[in-house]
């Protein structure tokens, strides 16, 4: 079983790292992107509280815990951008982990990048534990009277969805319909 586990552990690695070039892809054909791991589950649609922090945010995620380390426990069930110049450096500076990986891309992101980026004064906001539980901290109350709420089990990896907005800029590009443009068949 050896031999089976690390080719598990690579095959997983290399699959995590292609929602980070699908959405710089997407962003690079000016796009706002919005990429959904399948076992993210979303009870309301999350497209406003998304825009309202692209408008700042180059980044934007789930995190996996709230209260005072929220933002530092970042959660790429779901992984927004809007296109642009600093955005594409930042979705560049992320891939550059990927020849070396050993790791999700999660962990690159959660560990090495955010947090230089954030000391550089880059926003990478990790969407708010109150209205975006992770599969760890949902519970009922985030049914009752929450405005959006996204469920992220970091271990699915069966299916996982691209979707993309109109062309243009954060505030205007996730208001609209979506689109799925990329699925795998699993």
């Amino acid at each position: 079983h050896g031999a089976a586990q690390r080719l598990g552990a690579a095959l997983r690695i290399v699959w995590c790292w292609r929602k980070v070039h699908a959405v710089y892809t997407l962003v690079m054909a000016g796009y706002s992107t919005m990429f959904m791991d399948a076992a993210t589950v979303v009870l309301n649609d999350p497209r406003d509280a998304v825009t309202r922090h692209l408008a700042i945010a180059r980044l934007v995620t789930l995190s996996d815990f709230g209260g005072a380390t929220e933002q530092q426990s970042i959660n790429t069930g779901l992984v927004a951008a809007a296109p642009g110049a600093a955005t594409q450096q930042v979705l560049e500076q992320w891939m550059q982990f990927e020849a070396a990986a050993t790791e999700t891309e999660q962990a690159y992101l959660t560990w090495d990048l955010a947090p230089r980026l954030r000391r550089e004064g880059v926003v990478i906001h990790a969407l708010s534990q109150r209205n975006f539980p992770s599969y760890l901290t949902f519970d009922r109350r985030h049914i009752k009277g929450a405005s959006s709420a996204v469920v992220s089990d970091t271990s699915g990896l069966s299916r996982v969805l691209a979707t993309t907005f109109s062309p243009g800029g954060p505030a205007a590009s996730l208001g609209g319909g979506a689109e799925v443009v990329a699925s795998d068949s699993a």
